[in-house]
């Protein structure tokens, strides 16, 4: 249930990443996905030091953005979309539902279980040693969910220092 509710807010700030359009609100979507990923990433793997290094390297990555933002928008005023508010709950009442409904339920279907079966066969039956064991739970398909949104968090990141720094808006510092 838990895994449930991060996945659906790591979804919702997905969306709300594109509705909003002030740097300040973009960087505070970014920390709140850095820390729901963290939380993904230690209950899928036994051991939290991935999740802690992708939280550290995030958290300092984005503390020289926010210095950096703060001295471009510093009397800049959050401008809170109604259409964003009304999207958001809307959409927290439909995942809900789907989560509470009995014969409507995306998350289990028969296909998900028998290819999580054999991937949990497959990965038993590893013969190798502790090191290559523990990076094989990041890259094997079983815990490929991880690992794709790793990914998309980085890409996200790309796209978000791209849209922050465009070069039609003048240039980041020119002496």
């Amino acid at each position: 249930m838990i895994n449930k509710m991060i996945l659906i807010s790591i979804n919702l700030m997905n969306l709300n990443a594109i509705l909003v359009n002030h740097p300040m609100s973009l960087g505070l979507i970014i920390i709140i996905q850095t820390i729901l990923i963290s939380m993904k990433m230690s209950m899928m793997l036994k051991n939290s030091w991935i999740s802690s290094i992708l939280f550290i390297s995030m958290i300092g990555g984005i503390m020289v953005m926010f210095a950096y933002m703060s001295s471009l928008a510093s009397n800049e005023k959050f401008k809170l979309s109604k259409f964003m508010m009304l999207s958001n709950f809307m959409i927290l009442l439909l995942m809900m539902f789907l989560m509470k409904s009995k014969k409507i339920n995306i998350f289990l279907n028969e296909y998900f279980f028998e290819v999580n079966m054999i991937n949990k066969i497959n990965f038993m039956k590893m013969n190798s040693s502790e090191s290559i064991k523990s990076m094989s739970k990041l890259f094997n398909f079983y815990k490929s969910n991880m690992t794709t949104i790793m990914v998309f968090l980085l890409y996200l990141m790309l796209i978000f220092t791209s849209i922050m720094n465009a070069s039609f808006k003048g240039p980041l510092k020119m002496k």
